[in-house]
């Protein structure tokens, strides 16, 4: 009797505090402003202290060179924000972005796009990647709408006009990140890329962006869920279906192009992939019975089909 009492009181005990666990792990305003400051301020110092084979965004390099060149971008992104948003840090920001833009384009000339692709992108003959590409121009665009820094409008330009012919190009208008395999994280980060460029030179590059959303609306939504695919031939053939470590960040991207369809995409991925367990909030990488664990995705926990991919990218959509 005595026992089962105890595990009466236990189970009643643990339906009333385990719904207040998050609690404990939800840090306030101000400890988040030091967090974020914290991480910062352990990113600039990497930057202005280690050579670039020392860094940890080298270490993920080293395991899959993709992260690499996503790590600077995201950090240049942040770098530019950081810049903008305080004025008297802005010189020491925009030191280190600049020297992370010119070891970017160091890697790039030496390497090539192949530098930052998996292996089965350094084939023979393939030289242009939509991903590098993208990422490159985000991240000079940044900097150029910061301060604009001369010797680098000419490069961006020229990356610019690149990334709209082969958005242009078609039926249907998909460009390749690896051979014959395209993607809409890399797409939707092309379409950004034109819209900061076009903000800074005056050029218009609304037509292609409408069009390419209508050929996307059309071919490469999932009939299921409504949400955008992830991965397609360039014929259009779909590849992988909706992926959270790639919509996330796609409708981030979209926000510049076409704000109500990006917050309709948004809506629609936080009904079908968000969770939210005992107060903390997880993402699925994919839709219910569709998809599986992959190098994006990271370790998918069961039951839940958390991942930290798309999880890791909610917190911040």
């Amino acid at each position: 009797m005595r026992t089962i009492q105890a595990f009466v009181a236990l189970m009643l005990g643990a339906v009333l505090w385990l719904p207040q666990v998050h609690r404990v792990f939800t840090p306030s305003a101000e400890a988040r402003a030091r967090l974020g400051a914290g991480l910062a301020e352990h990113q600039l110092r990497q930057i202005e202290r280690l050579p670039p084979g020392q860094r940890e965004m080298a270490e993920l390099g080293r395991t899959n060179p993709e992260w690499e060149l996503l790590g600077r971008g995201f950090l240049a992104l942040a770098l530019a924000d950081r810049a903008l948003a305080e004025p008297a840090l802005g010189p020491r920001h925009l030191a280190a972005l600049d020297r992370l833009i010119d070891e970017t384009l160091d890697d790039e000339r030496r390497g090539g796009a192949q530098r930052f692709l998996l292996a089965y992108g350094r084939r023979a003959g393939f030289g242009v990647s939509l991903f590098v590409d993208s990422q490159i121009a985000l991240m000079l665009a940044a900097r150029q709408h910061v301060a604009v820094r001369a010797e680098l409008q000419a490069p961006l330009a020229a990356r610019i006009g690149r990334l709209a012919a082969a958005m242009a190009e078609g039926p249907p208008g998909l460009a390749e990140s690896y051979p014959d395999e395209c993607w809409m994280y890399d797409h939707t980060g092309a379409l950004a890329a034109l819209r900061l460029w076009d903000a800074l030179s005056g050029e218009d590059h609304r037509a292609l962006g409408r069009s390419w959303l209508a050929m996307a609306r059309e071919r490469l939504v999932d009939p299921a869920t409504g949400l955008l695919v992830s991965s397609f031939r360039r014929s259009g053939e779909v590849l992988d279906g909706p992926e959270g470590s790639s919509l996330w960040v796609s409708v981030h991207n979209l926000a510049l192009v076409d704000p109500a369809f990006a917050r309709e995409q948004y809506e629609r991925a936080r009904g079908r992939l968000r969770r939210d367990v005992l107060g903390f909030t997880v993402a699925r990488e994919w839709p219910d019975g569709a998809g599986r664990h992959d190098i994006d995705s990271g370790p998918v926990v069961p039951g839940l089909e958390a991942s930290p991919g798309s999880s890791g990218l909610l917190l911040v959509a």
